[in-house]
Formats: C-alpha cells, sequence, structure tokens
C-alpha cells in the first residue's frame, strides 16, 4: 500500500484531509501534518517524523505538499533524502489530484506512475471557466 502524508502552512494538510474524507470515505495510512504559525521548523520536523515513524512497515511513501519551497516541502525533502523509504513529494497539491491518488493507490500500480499521474491530474485540475452569452445575433438567427 501506498502511504499519504499531507502538509502544509496554517491548516492546509488537516483541511483538504478533511475535504477527501468527505468526498472518498475515511482513509486508512494518511496522516495529515498543519504547520500552524505557532511551530517552528523544528516542531514540523519533529511531526513530520512522528507520521513517518507512525507508518514504519510501509516502504512507498507520498508527501503531498502546498507550494515548493515552502519549510513543509523543504522539511519533506530532507526527510526523503536521510531515509531508507521510497518517498516522492509533490507539491502544489490540490484536491482532484489528491482524491484520484487516494482511490487508485490499492490498486496494482506503479508507484512510480501513481505518483506521475497525480502530477497530471493535479495540472488538469486547473483551468478557466468561461460564461458563454448570447449575443443579440445568436438569438435573431441567421
Amino acid at each position: 500500500m501506498v502511504v499519504i502524508i499531507i502538509t502544509g502552512h496554517s491548516n492546509f494538510a488537516t483541511g483538504i484531509a478533511s475535504a477527501v474524507k468527505l468526498v472518498a470515505g475515511q482513509q486508512k495510512n494518511l496522516e495529515a501534518v498543519d504547520f500552524p504559525d505557532t511551530y517552528s521548523t523544528e516542531e514540523l520536523e519533529t511531526k513530520l517524523t512522528e507520521a513517518l515513524d507512525k507508518l514504519e512497515e510501509c516502504k512507498n511513501i507520498i508527501f503531498f505538499t502546498d507550494i515548493v519551497g515552502g519549510s513543509p516541502f523543504k522539511i519533506s525533502a530532507e526527510l526523503a533524502a536521510t531515509s531508507s523509504k521510497n518517498i516522492k513529494i509533490i507539491s502544489g497539491t490540490n484536491l482532484g489530484m489528491l482524491i484520484e491518488n487516494v482511490m487508485m493507490r490499492d490498486m496494482d500500480i506503479n508507484f512510480d506512475e501513481l505518483v506521475e499521474t497525480a502530477i497530471s491530474t493535479g495540472k488538469q485540475q486547473v483551468l478557466k471557466f468561461e460564461m458563454c452569452r448570447e449575443t443579440e445575433t445568436d438569438q435573431q438567427g441567421i
């Protein structure tokens, strides 16, 4: 099974995890680690390490972070670099990519392919909606 750890600034992690639960139901092997403004980066690192330790038996882990270059991303990358586990990090997380990943992670799919699918889905979820309005010419016919 693929484990998911969500992290981000303020209540990003618990907020988006709550939305995942609403849409996809209660999830096993999913941890949400917030980075409130009262935490230092050391406290965040401790919380992320605790989340990893809870998932000791799992070898494939994806960190979903809010923004590239932020403290949650950097600390996730540092933990990945020093871990013996297969850890991938995805930044710019949105709800669509996360829900699809949660639904697909139990399937017999290659771990790297799962990560690439999440990124592709995330990109597809960003779009611009424009209202199409009828003009007077459209109402008159030809």
